[in-house]
C-alpha cells in the first residue's frame, strides 16, 4: 500500500478527504493526519508517508515552507499535493518550482484527487529506477546532460521521453497535461536539466539513432521512424548537425571500428 498523509487546521476537511474515496481500493492507505505543519513535521519524521496532502495556507506557518524543510531533510523522498481554497498562480508555480505534484483547488474533487494519487502512484513506481536509468544512458551518450533533475514535474517528463522519444513530443502537450504556462516549463526544464526540451530531446532521439545505426538489421530510413523522425531527410540533416556526420557515415564508421 502507498501511504498518505493529510495535513489541513480544519477537522472537517480531514474528515471530507478521509470518505472522498475508498483509499485501500484505490491502492493507498491513509497513515496519518496533522492539523498544523509543526505536527506535520513531526508525523512525517514518525510515520514516512509516500504522498503528503497538505493546505498550502494555514495559521503559523506555510505550506511552501514545510515543503522546502522537508525537501532538505529527505530529498526526492515525499510526493507533495497541495490543496488550497484560494486560487493564486503565484502559490501554485512556487508549488510547482518547489517540485509538488499538484495543486488542487478546494472543495477537493473527487475526479482531480484520484487524477493526482494516480499520477503519484506512477511517479512513485519510476523514482526507484530513474537515477539507475538515467545515469546507464547517460553513460552511452556523450551529449547528454548529467544533471538529475530534482522537481518532479521535470523528472516525469524527462521519463516520457526516455518511454516516448519515437513518438511526437511537444512542449505545449507537457504544459497543458501539469496545467503549468509553455513558456515557464521550459525555463523550468532548462534550469533543471541543464539543456533546453528541445535540445534534449534531439540529443536523445540521436544518441538512441546511433545505438540503432550499429545493428545492420535496420535501415537507416527504419532508424529515423523509430526515433521519432518520419521526415528521413529531416533525420540526416539534424544527424548531421548534432554529430557531425551522416547517419550512413556514422554506420560505416562503426563497421569498420
Amino acid at each position: 500500500m502507498i501511504k498518505v498523509m493529510l495535513v489541513d487546521d480544519e477537522p472537517w476537511i480531514l474528515k471530507d478527504l478521509r470518505h472522498l474515496i475508498d483509499w485501500e481500493k484505490c491502492g493507498f492507505t491513509v497513515v496519518g493526519e496533522a492539523r498544523d505543519y509543526r505536527e506535520a513535521e513531526i508525523r512525517i519524521d514518525l510515520l514516512k508517508p509516500d504522498i503528503i496532502i497538505c493546505d498550502i495556507c494555514m495559521p503559523g506557518d506555510s505550506g511552501l515552507e514545510l515543503m522546502k524543510r522537508i525537501k532538505r531533510k529527505y530529498p526526492n523522498r515525499h510526493i507533495v499535493i497541495f490543496i488550497s481554497a484560494f486560487t493564486d498562480f503565484a502559490y501554485a508555480r512556487e508549488a510547482i518550482r518547489l517540485g509538488a505534484l499538484d495543486y488542487i483547488k478546494k472543495p477537493v474533487d473527487r475526479t482531480n484527487l484520484l487524477d493526482a494519487l494516480t499520477a503519484a502512484a506512477d511517479q512513485l513506481k519510476n523514482n526507484e529506477s530513474a537515477a539507475q536509468q538515467s545515469k546507464a544512458q547517460e553513460g552511452e551518450s556523450s551529449g547528454q546532460p548529467v544533471k538529475m533533475p530534482q522537481n518532479a514535474v521535470i523528472r516525469n517528463i524527462v521519463l516520457e521521453i526516455e518511454g516516448r522519444y519515437g513518438q511526437k513530443l511537444l512542449i505545449s502537450d507537457f504544459a497543458a497535461q501539469y496545467r503549468m504556462n509553455s513558456s515557464y516549463l521550459s525555463q523550468l526544464f532548462k534550469q533543471e536539466v541543464g539543456v533546453s526540451f528541445t535540445d534534449y530531446l534531439v540529443n536523445y532521439r540521436l544518441n538512441q539513432a546511433e545505438r540503432l545505426l550499429r545493428d545492420e538489421r535496420f535501415s537507416i530510413e527504419e532508424i529515423s521512424d523509430k526515433v521519432g523522425y518520419e521526415d528521413h531527410i529531416h533525420f540526416n540533416k539534424m544527424f548531421k548537425k548534432y554529430k557531425q556526420q551522416t547517419p550512413a557515415a556514422y554506420r560505416k564508421q562503426q563497421r569498420h571500428s
